[in-house]
C-alpha cells in the first residue's frame, strides 16, 4: 500500500509539502536524489528532495514507495513520463504556493525496471514487510544521524544481507552528501564490485595492448584518436555534472576514462618498440650477443634488420671463426625511432638536410655531417633513401627534410714509405763523344 498520499495536480505527480514558514523556501534551489533499496522482502524507491534555503543546510524530505503496489507503480511511471514533480506548498489553513522541480526520469526508470526484476527474481514479495523494516531501521538511526545520514545507514544495515539483484543487471548506485553511521564503513554493493572488475579487467586490456604494439605506427594512431576522444568527452563534464547522478559518481567515472589513455600513453612510450639496422663492416664474421644470449651471426659486409624496446642492453661482440671476444658494449635504446648499431664503427654515414623552398634564391643546403658512431639514434626523415628531388609546400614557405646514407666502409690508413734510395754511381759518366779506336776504325 502506498506509504504517502499520491496526488496529481493538472495531471502533473505532486508532492504536498509543510515546512515552517513555506514561503521561505519560494525560488530557492530544488534538488531530488532517487535510490533503490533492496530487502529480503521485496525493493523500495526512496526520493530525497532538498530545499536550499541555506546552502550548507537545505531543508530535506522524503518519500517511500513499494513498487510491488499498483497505484505506486503508477505514480512512479507517472513522474518518468512527465519528467518533472509538482511542490506544493501549504500549511493546515492554506496553500502557499506551488513549484514544478525536474525529475530524473532515464534513471527512475531503469531503478524501478532493475526493482521489478528484483521482485521477480524473489517470487514472493511483501512490500508491506520491506516497509517496516525500513521504519524501524531509519527510526533507529535518525536521532543520531538526521534524514539523509540515516538513508546510508539503512542501507548498511540490510544490505548485506540482502540478495543482491541478479546478476547481468546494472544496480544503480547514488552517493549522497551527508553524515555516515560512527564507526560503519559502507559495504560494497554487488553492482559497485561488478563495476570494479570490469574497469580492473579494462586497465589490463589496454596496458598488454599499449605494451604489445608500443613504437608501432598503430599505436601512434591509437593515442591521437583515443586522445581525441577523451577531450570530446571533457567537454561534457559540465553537463554529466549537473545530470542527476552524483557528483562524486561522475569526477570517478571521468578520472577512470581519463586513467585509461594515460595508462596506454605512458606505457606506451615507456615500452617503445625501436628498429634497429645492423651494418657490419667489420672485417670479421662476427656473433652478436645480446643479453647473454646470442642474438645475430653476420658476414662480413652484410646487413640486418630488427626491433628492440626501449632500455640498455649488454652487446658483447665475437669472433665468429676463432670464437674470440671482440668487444663489450652497452647500448641504450632511448626511444621509438630508428637506431643503428654500426659493428666496431667501420661504415661511415652522411648525415645531411635537404631543403624545399617556394623561393628561387637566398637559399643553402645546410651542411652535413660525417658520423662513425657505433651506436646511435638516427632520427631522420629518409633513412637508408634519397629525398625526393621536389615536393609540394605551400607557396611562401621552406621545408627541411633531413636524411641519413652510408658513404662507405671505413678503410685502416696505410703508411706511407719511401722507397730505398740507391746509392748514386761513382763512376764518372762516360764523355758524350768517346775517343775513338784505331783498331776499330780500321775495322
Amino acid at each position: 500500500m502506498p506509504t504517502v498520499n499520491l496526488t496529481y495536480k493538472e495531471g502533473v505527480p505532486s508532492w504536498e509539502i509543510s515546512p515552517p514558514d513555506p514561503n521561505t523556501f519560494k525560488g530557492v534551489r530544488k534538488s531530488v536524489i532517487f535510490r533503490m533499496f533492496y530487502f529480503p522482502e521485496g525493493a523500495l524507491l526512496a526520493s530525497f528532495t532538498k530545499l536550499y534555503d541555506m546552502p550548507d543546510q537545505p531543508y530535506l524530505f522524503h518519500r517511500i514507495l513499494d513498487i510491488s503496489d499498483a497505484l505506486c507503480k503508477k505514480y512512479i511511471e507517472s513522474l518518468i513520463s512527465s519528467g518533472q514533480v509538482l511542490l506544493v506548498f501549504k500549511d493546515e489553513k492554506q496553500e502557499y504556493f506551488t513549484e514544478l522541480v525536474s525529475v530524473p526520469a532515464g534513471e527512475i526508470k531503469r531503478l524501478l525496471s532493475e526493482g521489478e526484476s528484483y521482485n521477480k527474481k524473489l517470487g514472493v514479495v511483501s512490500g508491506n514487510a520491506a516497509l517496516d523494516k525500513f521504519g524501524t531501521a531509519f527510526g533507529q538511526y535518525f536521532p543520531k544521524l538526521g534524514a539523509e545520514g540515516s538513508w546510508d545507514a539503512v542501507e548498511r544495515h540490510y544490505q548485506a544481507k540482502t540478495v543482491p539483484p541478479p546478476q547481468g543487471e546494472v544496480q544503480a548506485q547514488f552517493q549522497t552528501e551527508g553524515l555516515h553511521a560512527p564507526g560503519l564503513e559502507p559495504e560494497v554493493p554487488a553492482g559497485n564490485k561488478s563495476m570494479a572488475l570490469y574497469w580492473l579487467i579494462g586497465y589490463a586490456v589496454v596496458a598488454a595492448g599499449a605494451w604489445f604494439i608500443a613504437g608501432r605506427g598503430l599505436w601512434l594512431w591509437t593515442t591521437i584518436i583515443s586522445g581525441i576522444l577523451v577531450l570530446g568527452f571533457l567537454f561534457g563534464l559540465k553537463d554529466a555534472l549537473s545530470s542527476s547522478a552524483s557528483k562524486l559518481s561522475v569526477i570517478k567515472t571521468y578520472l577512470l576514462v581519463i586513467g585509461l589513455w594515460v595508462l596506454w600513453l605512458v606505457i606506451g612510450i615507456k615500452f617503445a618498440i625501436a628498429p634497429v639496422y645492423i651494418d657490419n663492416y667489420s672485417g670479421y664474421k662476427v656473433l652478436l650477443k645480446l643479453g647473454g644470449k646470442d642474438w645475430f651471426t653476420l658476414e662480413d659486409s652484410s646487413n640486418a634488420e630488427t626491433r628492440l624496446r626501449r632500455g640498455a642492453y649488454e652487446l658483447v661482440i665475437i669472433d665468429a671463426l676463432n670464437n674470440g671476444e671482440i668487444k663489450r658494449m652497452t647500448i641504450n635504446v632511448e626511444s621509438g625511432d630508428p637506431h643503428i648499431l654500426n659493428v666496431l664503427g667501420k661504415m661511415s654515414y652522411y648525415k645531411g638536410t635537404a631543403v624545399y623552398s617556394t623561393y628561387s634564391y637566398g637559399l643553402t643546403e645546410p651542411a652535413g655531417s660525417t658520423i662513425t658512431s657505433e651506436w646511435f639514434e638516427a632520427d631522420v626523415d629518409y633513412l637508408f633513401e634519397e629525398p625526393p628531388g621536389s615536393m609540394q609546400i605551400k607557396q611562401g614557405t621552406t621545408a627541411y627534410k633531413s636524411y641519413l646514407r652510408r658513404e662507405g666502409a671505413v678503410r685502416e690508413a696505410v703508411p706511407y714509405e719511401e722507397e730505398e734510395k740507391k746509392p748514386e754511381d761513382e763512376t764518372p759518366p762516360p764523355d758524350e763523344f768517346p775517343e775513338e779506336n784505331p783498331e776499330d776504325m780500321a775495322k
